[in-house]
């Protein structure tokens, strides 16, 4: 049965320490230990396609924007995923490849001379969803 919170599953840790009702063998305490972490934003990666729009309802025609780069908060080595923007809004997705339950994606959109006109971010929810949705808003020359 998965804990409702951290803390209630921070509960329970002691009981993995010393062998009881909750954790009587090695298998059992393995088996804790597995719904512990995820209980608290453990979780298998996933690939997952962001879908983008832009937030003004621009196109990318109206906005001089040629591409979205998209990259996972915090990988190692860092990547970065990108896409060619779509004259079509519907069209417009990036194809994020073992993604953790959790990660933060930073989005920006970027001109021809890779000046980035256009940021958002998702927190990626548990567990990972096969499309995430995605807004950008213009940076203000930022």
């Amino acid at each position: 049965m998965p804990f409702r919170s951290c803390a209630a599953a921070a509960a329970v840790h002691r009981s993995i320490s010393q062998p009881g009702p909750a954790c009587g063998s090695a298998v059992g305490c393995v088996s804790l230990l597995a719904l512990l972490v995820a209980a608290c934003g453990g979780g298998s990666p996933a690939e997952v396609s962001v879908l983008w729009r832009l937030s003004d309802g621009r196109s990318c025609v109206d906005t001089s924007l040629v591409r979205t780069v998209a990259e996972v908060e915090g990988q190692t080595p860092r990547m970065t995923y990108e896409s060619r923007c779509s004259e079509r809004s519907d069209l417009n997705r990036i194809a994020v490849p073992r993604v953790l339950p959790g990660a933060r994606i930073v989005l920006r959109g970027e001109t021809l001379s890779q000046t980035a006109v256009y940021r958002g971010l998702l927190q990626v929810p548990n567990p990972v969803p096969p499309i995430l949705d995605a807004e950008l808003y213009p940076t203000g020359g930022d």
